[in-house]
């Protein structure tokens, strides 16, 4: 009966470990100016929106270069200018995005 409880125990303890890994939340960024929102990670892509100074978004992927963040505008993907946000959490996690 000791050997369950210490095993239960164990197994409880492991999983308390691990569990912030594995449930790790997405990084967000927060806009620290009015910025455009664009359907391509280039100035020279179409606007679809802004983000409002404050707004914040759950990061989804970024470009090659890490310079444009990915994220969900109006049930669409956008991409923003990375230098013109905060972001909240770490980009290693973060998978590098196609242009779409």
């Amino acid at each position: 009966m000791k050997k369950l409880l210490f095993l239960t125990v164990l197994i409880i303890s492991i999983a308390a470990l691990l569990a912030p890994t594995l449930a790790q939340e997405k990084p967000t960024l927060t806009a620290t100016t009015t910025i455009n929102v664009r359907s391509a990670p280039s100035v020279n892509a179409n606007q679809i929106g802004t983000l409002s100074q404050g707004a914040s978004r759950t990061i989804y992927g970024k470009n090659a270069n890490g310079f444009w963040l990915q994220i969900s505008y109006e049930g669409q993907h956008g991409w923003v200018c990375a230098a013109l946000t905060e972001i909240n959490g770490g980009l290693d996690t973060v998978p590098v995005s196609d242009t779409t």
